[in-house]
């Protein structure tokens, strides 16, 4: 997210108006990346079904510090084998406190969580072999 570094800088120095402001920022460009990557996700799930794997994708908008929870209910719920999931590495003062979601899922997930990094690229995963071990 091109703003969280600003917003870090910044903190508590903005007057609420500008706060709210910065906010929608931050909110619009998030949904930009959501509307980007959600046909991605779906049709990678498409082509795992296709090749007999059994896979689910659900995009669900949670409350704040609630997606880890959310993420691990489901994926018991599921029986998932195995949860991937990103990581913003972005480190934001509350992240280096709380470890963030990806931190929360490994901690209380019942099955493994694979994190991927954010210097990979879904236009370099395309028809690329995934080693799991």
């Amino acid at each position: 997210n091109p703003y969280e570094s600003i917003g870090v800088m910044l903190g508590s120095n903005l007057d609420p108006d500008s706060q709210n402001v910065f906010q929608k920022a931050k909110e619009a460009v998030l949904l930009q990346q959501i509307e980007e990557a959600l046909p991605w996700l779906n049709e990678l799930c498409r082509k795992a079904v296709h090749q007999g794997i059994q896979a689910d994708f659900v995009f669900q908008i949670c409350e704040v510090g609630e997606a880890s929870r959310w993420i691990c209910h489901h994926a018991y719920r599921w029986n998932a084998d195995v949860i991937i999931i990103g990581n913003s590495d972005q480190q934001t003062p509350r992240k280096q406190v709380s470890g963030g979601v990806s931190n929360s899922i490994v901690h209380h997930a019942h099955c493994p969580t694979v994190i991927v990094q954010p210097s990979v690229q879904p236009s370099q995963l395309h028809n690329q072999p995934i080693f799991v071990g």
